[in-house]
Formats: C-alpha cells, sequence, structure tokens
C-alpha cells in the first residue's frame, strides 16, 4: 500500500482545494489500487473535514497558521515553524510520496525533505500569477527541488517549461476528473421566476478582476439588444460584487443579470441555462466548464485555461492565437478582453439552434476523456 500525503493550505475554495478532497476520496473508495491517501492542511474547515473522515481520509490540521493582520516577519516565522512542523509530519506518516498543491503549499513540502518523492502540482499558467521577482524566485526553487512536476492542463506545463525553464521530463500532466452524478437539487424560487420568461446565458465563478465579469456584463448588454429576451445569471460572490451590479446598471441591464451568490449546487441553476460563458483572462482548468456540458449546455469561452478544453488542438507551442469568434472542437472561443466579440459570440451561439445542438452533442464525447477512473491511474502512476 502506498502512503501519499496531499497538501494544501485549506479545503474550502477554489478548484486546488476540491481536487485534493476528490483525489482523497477516490481512492478511499477504491483500496484495491493500492493507494492510502492522508490529507494536510494549515486552515480547518470542519464541514469538508469531517465528510472526508467519515469516507476513511484522515486529515491533518497544521498547528501553526497566520493571521490576515500578522506582519511580514510574523508570516515568514510561521513559515519556517510550518516547515519544521511538515518534516515531523512526514516523519511520523512514513508516506511515500508528498503532493503539494499551490505555491505557498509548494514551498513547505520541497523544504521538508523526509525521504519520500515530492511532487508539486501546478493548477495554473504561473506566469499570469507571479506578480514579482520573489515569487518566481520562490516558484522557481520548488520547481526545482521537486521530484515530479504534475500540471492540470498543458498549456500549465508549457508555461512552466517556457518561464521556470524546466526540463520537459520532469513535468507531465494530468487533468481534473468530473465527477459522474449529477446532484439533484433545486434552485432558489426566485431564480425558477427569472427564469420561466428568458433565455439564459450561465456564468460561474469567484467574483474576482481575472474572471472578468465586468466584461461579461458589458458584452451581454450588447448581445442583447434585438435580442430582449436574453437573461444574464452569474454564480458566485466575492469583492467584485457591488462593482458588477454598478456596471449592469450603467450598462441598463440591471433587471435582466441575476447575481445568485455563493450557491452550493451550481448544476441546478445551470440545467435552466441555454448557454454557459466562461469571460476569465486566465484560468487553470475550470471544472465549470465540464460541469456546464455535463448539464447539457452549448460552451462559450475565452481563450483562457478552458481553452484546452474545448479545442484541445490550439494548446500546442506552434497554433494559431484565437484572434476572432472561432468554432473550437467542443464550443464557441472568442479572444480574452475583448468585450465586442465576446458579445459577437455571444449573439452567435444564441441564435443558431443547430450550433448549440452540435455542442451539446459533443460535450457527452468530450467528458468521456475526464472520468474518474481515467485520471485516478494517471495519478497513481505517479505516486
Amino acid at each position: 500500500m502506498k502512503r501519499v500525503l496531499l497538501f494544501t493550505h485549506n479545503l474550502s475554495g477554489g478548484g486546488a482545494e476540491k481536487a485534493v478532497a476528490r483525489i482523497a476520496e477516490y481512492f478511499a473508495a477504491h483500496p484495491e489500487d493500492g493507494v492510502s491517501c492522508s490529507i494536510c492542511v494549515v486552515y480547518d474547515h470542519e464541514e469538508t473535514r469531517r465528510r472526508l473522515e467519515e469516507q476513511g481520509v484522515p486529515v491533518i490540521v497544521m498547528e501553526h497558521r497566520s493571521r490576515p493582520e500578522d506582519s511580514r516577519l510574523v508570516k515568514g516565522i510561521n513559515v519556517l515553524r510550518q516547515i519544521r512542523e511538515m518534516h515531523r509530519i512526514k516523519r511520523k506518516g512514513r508516506y511515500d510520496t508528498c503532493v503539494s498543491f499551490l505555491p505557498g503549499a509548494d514551498l513547505i513540502n520541497v523544504s521538508s525533505p523526509c525521504g519520500e518523492r515530492q511532487i508539486v502540482s501546478m493548477r495554473t499558467q504561473e506566469s499570469a500569477f507571479t506578480p514579482n521577482l520573489f515569487k518566481k524566485i520562490y516558484t522557481g526553487r520548488s520547481l526545482r527541488r521537486c521530484d515530479r512536476i504534475v500540471a492540470v492542463t498543458e498549456m500549465a506545463r508549457i508555461d512552466a517549461i517556457r518561464f521556470f525553464h524546466v526540463p520537459e521530463d520532469k513535468i507531465v500532466t494530468i487533468h481534473n476528473a468530473i465527477d459522474q452524478s449529477v446532484p439533484s437539487g433545486e434552485p432558489d424560487p426566485r431564480y425558477r421566476a427569472f427564469a420561466a420568461s428568458r433565455r439564459l446565458i450561465l456564468h460561474a465563478g469567484r467574483l474576482i478582476p481575472v474572471k472578468r465579469q465586468d466584461l461579461l456584463i458589458r458584452a451581454f448588454a450588447a448581445a442583447r439588444r434585438g435580442r430582449e429576451d436574453l437573461g444574464l445569471v452569474i454564480l458566485g460572490d466575492g469583492p467584485e460584487r457591488e462593482n458588477l451590479q454598478r456596471i449592469a446598471w450603467e450598462e441598463g441591464v440591471a433587471e435582466e443579470v441575476f447575481f445568485a451568490g455563493y450557491v452550493s449546487d451550481p448544476q441546478s441553476y445551470l440545467r435552466l441555462g441555454s448557454v454557459f460563458v466562461m469571460s476569465s483572462d486566465a484560468e487553470g482548468m475550470p471544472n465549470v466548464v465540464l460541469e456546464a456540458m455535463q448539464c447539457g449546455l452549448p460552451v462559450l469561452s475565452t481563450a483562457c485555461g478552458a481553452m484546452e478544453i474545448l479545442d484541445p488542438k490550439r494548446v500546442r507551442p506552434d497554433a494559431a492565437a484565437v484572434t476572432d469568434v472561432t468554432e473550437g472542437a467542443y464550443g464557441l472561443l472568442c479572444p480574452t478582453g475583448d468585450a465586442d466579440a465576446l458579445a459577437r459570440a455571444i449573439g452567435r451561439i444564441m441564435d443558431d439552434d443547430a450550433l448549440r445542438q452540435r455542442y451539446r452533442e459533443r460535450g457527452e464525447a468530450c467528458l468521456k476523456d475526464y472520468t474518474w477512473e481515467r485520471i485516478a491511474a494517471q495519478w497513481k502512476r505517479e505516486f
């Protein structure tokens, strides 16, 4: 039995945190694969921890952690304490492999060796999220010192090779998997009333600048001219919410944009939509695109990380850039940061019934590449 420690800072939030939990849950449910996963986190999330422990996944919560109000000096000292604590955790658990998720966790992982195989999981194109030389140095240090790098997308793998000069034989791509069962919950009654008289464009994501919901609202306002039955639904919450609501008022579409906030069951909302739109400037591998396909929605996206799902051939280093509205293999694409192009793409997919149906059917075929059986087998080889 291979003993694997999965390490990240917390179990609430984005795709990396969800991936940690899902990997551990899969192997706990399939002991015949010979992999026993434990999870280590810096910050506790009681609800998720209890769920994992009920499924037989041990969760270790570190003793040392920083608070937002701590000074840089205090935070730096806590990192050193976390490195020592991680070394003790590894020595006690006698793990064969430790896999870390996100740069801060990666630094602690590679700085606390205890004879185990160290794997760093890259969750996005780090060059887009490396604002200064300091972060580039410590991220590069983690990539150099680890034994293996697992990139969540081919785009992230190519980015690591180019930006951090990672040897090609040291890094492999393993995509996220998609749960095959679709939850059967019910959405907010207010949402059902909103959906009753509108063809819905759905978006889901944290309300932060990189997700570009501002671009989406402006593109929606333009696309809605002559298509007054369109409505926009934004699932998720975050610091940009008030700003986005203001933009909707300025664009004259406040009554046609439904801010749902955080929802625990996005699929129940997605099932009532006509099209799913991803508007981000940058993404790792957005699972919500797969969830939208799973709910029968055709997908439109900017040329961010979702492009690897919608048109895999475009991730080759020699592939042509997306400069206009383009039909991909599994969804429609448009350039990042271009509200006019996004508006044209929305109009095109909403006006073309045959195109939407074609992408619904192709979406079903696309999902076969992201089953847990396939993805878990790749992780097992790395362990």
